[in-house]
């Protein structure tokens, strides 16, 4: 590589801290003239510099990466703690799902939000209760057979999936048309 950028002497320098090899800093001459040893001296005490400067970026880096994921786990802990307390404070079970989807809009930005209960007795879902932006709350009352809904695939997979709109179209699933109405392109 060095022959190609017409280099002709080189000086590799590890970039070393007391806490760890982070890289190397090259030198490249033209001149066929090999470099002095103050010179290679000089460029030791600048390699020294340079491994702390870019040891302190990946720490100040990784710092930042802590910080984000302590404040998602804060957030996520919050919810929890948040819907504990809807579950022992709310007795009527409409007061219970509104105050729920309000503390899922605090974490999750989201245009809908529905509640589907499993009815084991019919081997149906129950859309029991939904939040829009645009119309707010409402207890739509609609039934999907398990077999043929996002909710089924769900339980019978126990994993969080995301769904585009035509892809469920596609697929007949009763869903689809209650997706179209609310102006739902995806959902999980």
């Amino acid at each position: 590589f060095l022959r190609s950028q017409g280099r002709k002497v080189a000086c590799w320098l590890p970039l070393t801290t007391e806490r760890r090899r982070v890289g190397v800093l090259a030198f490249g001459s033209r001149s066929p003239a090999p470099y002095t040893d103050d010179i290679a001296a000089f460029m030791a005490q600048i390699a020294a510099v340079v491994a702390i400067a870019v040891d302190n970026g990946i720490n100040w880096e990784q710092a930042q990466r802590f910080q984000r994921d302590l404040l998602e786990e804060r957030d996520r802990l919050r919810f929890v703690l948040d819907v504990n307390n809807l579950l022992v404070s709310q007795l009527d079970h409409r007061s219970l799902l509104e105050a729920i989807c309000d503390a899922v809009k605090r974490v999750i930005d989201a245009d809908h939000i529905g509640v589907g209960l499993y009815v084991r007795e019919s081997g149906q879902v129950r859309l029991d209760f939904v939040y829009n932006k645009t119309r707010g709350f409402s207890r739509p009352d609609v039934t999907i057979p398990l077999d043929r809904s996002i909710v089924g695939l769900a339980i019978e997979r126990g994993a969080a999936r995301v769904f585009l709109r035509p892809e469920l179209e596609a697929r007949g699933w009763d869903g689809a048309p209650l997706m179209k109405e609310y102006g739902i392109e995806s959902v999980c």
